[in-house]
């Protein structure tokens, strides 16, 4: 089928997604495309706008291969990597819930290599280890490659910015720390130091 009279910017040899653009085709209802290889081997004919929007960036391998991803790092579980990825963008970025005063409304944002890929999160964070969370070192800084970590419940609590800290025997330590320290319930430590007790009463004759 001859090609439509029409003026097209040349995209051969240029990359978008997974196509490399190899020359100039139609479809069969006499729409002018171009003939694209996608990287993992198969070929198809992609409009024009398809390419430049970003709407078509592979053969549909790119979506299994996402697909396959969500379910490796539990995309179907609440606590999923993939699902922590989404809520970490949803609470910088959503003024309309409660947890955007503490993220998005304090200017936390996602940088950009995150913003827009799972698999680059995946990569610079690695695996998600059981019992853990996604938690910014700098709690003033952002979600970004070097200012994050898989931490455990404990590492979370006393890296918050409302952490209370206790001066003890000579040492300043996270109120949740000492708690461990002296193998007593944090929550009971917490309540007894509202209440006014001494850290000596509370801590009794527990280890140096």
């Amino acid at each position: 089928m001859p090609l439509r009279r029409y003026k097209r910017r040349n995209l051969a040899s240029q990359k978008f997604g997974k196509w490399t653009v190899l020359s100039p085709a139609a479809l069969n209802d006499g729409t002018v495309g171009w003939l694209c290889r996608c990287s993992c081997g198969n070929t198809g004919v992609v409009v024009t706008n398809g390419l430049l929007s970003g709407h078509s960036k592979s053969c549909g391998c790119l979506v299994a291969e996402k697909a396959r991803m969500r379910r490796k790092h539990g995309a179907s579980n609440k606590g999923g990597a993939y699902a922590i990825w989404n809520n970490m963008k949803y609470r910088c970025r959503n003024k309309n819930i409660v947890d955007y005063k503490n993220y998005g409304g304090r200017g936390i944002s996602v940088c950009p290599r995150w913003e827009k890929s799972f698999a680059n999160f995946i990569a610079d964070m690695g695996p998600r280890p059981k019992g853990t969370s996604l938690d910014r070192i700098n709690n003033d800084g952002n979600y970004e490659p070097g200012n994050c970590r898989w931490a455990s419940p404990l590492e979370q609590i006393n890296n918050r910015r409302s952490t209370r800290h206790i001066l003890y025997r000579g040492e300043t330590r996270p109120l949740a720390m000492w708690a461990k320290h002296f193998g007593i319930d944090y929550t009971t430590v917490y309540n007894r130091v509202r209440l006014g007790w001494s850290l000596e009463k509370i801590f009794g004759n527990g280890p140096e």
